[in-house]
């Protein structure tokens, strides 16, 4: 059974799990498989799970012999640090050395610029003007002065050393016959706008949502700053965003595990795992404090605020349970328990009535989902899965994001479980807790102390928003008057 402890410490975090691949006996009892790594003692463990800087092998020989060192599956700079192979020669510095951008080749060049015999990119308007600008000459040749009346172009025509060239304007591509423009469908790009993107003819238009504001192409919540609310297991506290401002909530909690908020009434509910596991609820500014459910638990992972029917969800890891209780604590039920083995993470869709949660079992591992009844059950994500930790619904995308703690992740999947992506890899260790607002993601890590942040749609432009001292922080969440109108 999955005991309190850990959610206290990464290493004991680390040997519960290690308890999923071995047998009842405390050793394994069959030869490990050809996709697994057999520890010195006879234990079995994942392949994927060899050199990857934690110890699974009591023993430590997983992590024994690794001549390379860490495994970095993206692109190792030159500092060390490990990114995504995909931004290395992406045209941003990830690196703080540069060394991602280093031994490049030379991008393309633009649709304003000419490309040289030489590789080097020139302005079109020094193209055929009398004047050898490249260093081989090759911007002015015999045929620039051919006229463009000899050529049929749907839009526009120049002139080059090669002959006349048709060329399209802006929001046009130039088709394979080389003369006719068609448009160009920009909302193909993701994220070129926040939320919603209309394709035009030449052009598109990026909207918002009902209570968001489009700033340039990004939309921001209408009304009040937005709030980052976290605990640090003494204590919960809150971000706002946008000004920094930095604020308690709450002092004096006993191990504060996961919250969530309530936009319609102002209150944060937060599990507290101690002797007596329960669920409480403050209002954002610290007042009305108050215990909601103090019986009947045992190791409660998750809660989930339902503003639409006025419940709260929760996973219980001891119990072995999804559950369901009224916002005041009362008419408590089982939604599932049927294989539930490890249950971790929980978030919830109000408008399409569905609940979704993570699970660590041996033989459940994966994210799921259900109708807020219970009913309609299915497996959104099963493979390649090691700790799914925090989850998150994103309604503007339809994406479910989720952390893993083992595998170093963060990835997200559509809501019809057709596309996955993984957004970041080795650039997080040990995600615990996930949140998305507006254009970010923000998550909590356990191994560096610290509340992080990335963009949702490419994973770049990621940072620390704040560390802590020696403290995990351990759930998070953005508070907003406008999720309430999802």
């Amino acid at each position: 059974m999955l005991d309190q402890i850990h959610l206290l410490t990464i290493i004991t975090c680390v040997s519960i799990v290690q308890s999923q691949w071995i047998s009842s006996d405390g050793a394994s009892s069959n030869p490990c498989e050809s996709h697994q790594f057999k520890c010195l003692d006879g234990h079995c463990i994942p392949e994927f799970w060899k050199c990857d800087g934690e110890r699974d092998c009591e023993d430590d020989s997983d992590e024994n012999d690794c001549k390379n060192g860490t495994l970095c599956h993206g692109f190792r700079c030159n500092d060390n640090r490990c990114i995504p192979a995909e931004w290395k020669c992406d045209g941003q510095t990830d690196c703080s050395d540069g060394s991602d951008e280093e031994l490049c080749l030379k991008k393309l060049c633009s649709e304003e610029e000419f490309t040289c015999s030489s590789g080097t990119c020139l302005n079109r308007s020094k193209v055929c003007d009398g004047k050898k600008d490249c260093s081989d000459g090759s911007d002015e040749g015999a045929h620039c002065g051919d006229v463009c009346a000899n050529v049929t172009c749907s839009q526009k025509c120049r002139a080059t050393p090669t002959g006349p060239e048709c060329y399209c304007e802006d929001g046009y591509s130039l088709d394979s016959d080389n003369k006719t423009c068609s448009d160009i469908n920009e909302c193909l790009n993701e994220g070129l706008c926040s939320q919603q993107c209309t394709n035009l003819v030449g052009s598109y238009k990026c909207s918002c949502l009902e209570g968001f504001e489009l700033v340039n192409r990004t939309c921001e919540a209408s009304g009040s700053e937005p709030l980052l609310i976290f605990s640090n297991l003494n204590e919960i506290r809150a971000f706002y965003l946008r000004t920094k401002r930095y604020f308690l909530v709450q002092k004096a909690v006993y191990k504060a595990a996961s919250l969530d908020a309530d936009p319609l009434e102002s209150k944060v509910y937060w599990i507290e795992i101690s002797n007596r596991s329960s669920v409480y609820a403050a209002k954002v500014d610290g007042t009305g404090f108050s215990v909601i459910l103090n019986n009947g638990l045992m190791v409660p992972e998750d809660i989930a605020v339902d503003y639409v029917a006025r419940n709260f969800y929760f996973t219980d890891s001891g119990l072995k349970q999804i559950l369901v209780c009224k916002m005041d604590g009362s008419m408590c039920h089982t939604l599932h328990d049927t294989n539930v083995d490890r249950p971790r993470a929980i978030a919830i869709d109000p408008p399409e009535g569905l609940v979704y949660w993570s699970d660590w079992g041996n033989e459940t591992s994966g994210i799921y989902r259900s109708g807020m009844d219970g009913s309609r059950r299915a497996t959104l994500v099963s493979k390649e899965v090691g700790w799914p930790n925090g989850i998150a619904v994103d309604h503007t995308t339809n994406r479910l994001y989720w952390a893993d703690a083992k595998l170093s992740t963060i990835e997200y999947i559509t809501l019809d479980g057709k596309t996955r992506k993984v957004l970041l890899k080795d650039e997080v260790f040990h995600p615990y807790s996930l949140t998305v607002f507006e254009d970010n993601l923000y998550w909590s890590d356990w191994k560096t102390f610290s509340l992080e942040t990335c963009n949702k749609f490419t994973g770049h432009k990621m940072n620390a928003l704040l560390r802590e001292n020696g403290k995990h922080i351990m759930g998070v969440h953005v508070y907003h008057p406008v999720l309430a109108t999802r």
